[in-house]
């Protein structure tokens, strides 16, 4: 700890933003986010699933990365506005590296849950490919991601209570009754705003950029509300 300073301000510093947009009534749901024009793209996943990766692809692609990690919503209002936290911020896993090598120069390698990981402040890189302030989307598409064998990525319309089931075990404050109920019910109202999918990771790391373009054009319309 005393040989990195740097690592240790900023998990003070994330610990204190998130208890402190918590404490303030905001829902933290742990996903990452894209915009694109007035859209926003979700991605949630379990651990080693492509969360970090995938987005890298879209951003390098057109999108801008709101987060990589969490996506914070205040209490209700008329709409949905989005922020995100930390700023730019993606890390990467050593087997993912070789993927990008025009980010080499950018990365820093630090140790996440006793695993290896290097990141990268995308600002540094091009800080047009970072959005910095809240977002206003006007169309909200949330994706779980998977794997398969195939080549090709594919995107299949899912349900709410999927969507729902997911954002339970990996994005809920469990503090207090309270604290979960106000919470959940800003989750909720994210989640009936939207429409949602299941994105399954392809081999062929140029197709996904083409899969996810096809979302409101070729897809099949997914339940929403």
């Amino acid at each position: 700890l005393a040989g990195r300073p740097d690592l240790v301000g900023r998990c003070q510093l994330n610990t204190v933003i998130t208890n402190f947009f918590n404490a303030g009534g905001y829902a933290m749901l742990h996903a990452s986010c894209l915009v694109q024009s007035s859209r926003a793209l979700l991605l949630m996943a379990p651990h080693n699933t492509g969360k970090s990766t995938t987005p890298l692809r879209l951003v390098l692609g057109g999108y801008r990365l709101l987060s990589d990690s969490m996506v914070f919503v205040p209490p209700r209002s008329d709409s949905i506005h989005l922020y995100g936290f930390p700023v730019g911020r993606i890390k990467l896993r050593q087997d993912a590296l070789a993927a990008f090598p025009e980010l080499k120069p950018f990365l820093e390698m630090e140790r996440v849950r006793g695993e290896k990981k290097y990141s990268i402040d995308l600002r540094q890189f091009d800080a047009s490919l970072v959005y910095e302030e809240e977002f206003s989307p006007t169309t909200i598409d949330v994706c779980l991601l998977t794997r398969h064998n195939h080549r090709k990525s594919t995107l299949k319309a899912i349900t709410r209570t999927a969507i729902l089931q997911d954002a339970m075990l990996n994005s809920l404050f469990y503090d207090t009754r309270a604290t979960w109920r106000r919470n959940w019910a800003t989750i909720e109202r994210l989640v009936d705003s939207a429409r949602w999918f299941r994105l399954r990771i392809g081999a062929d790391p140029e197709g996904i950029l083409e899969t996810v373009t096809t979302l409101g054009e070729d897809t099949e319309a997914a339940p929403t509300g």
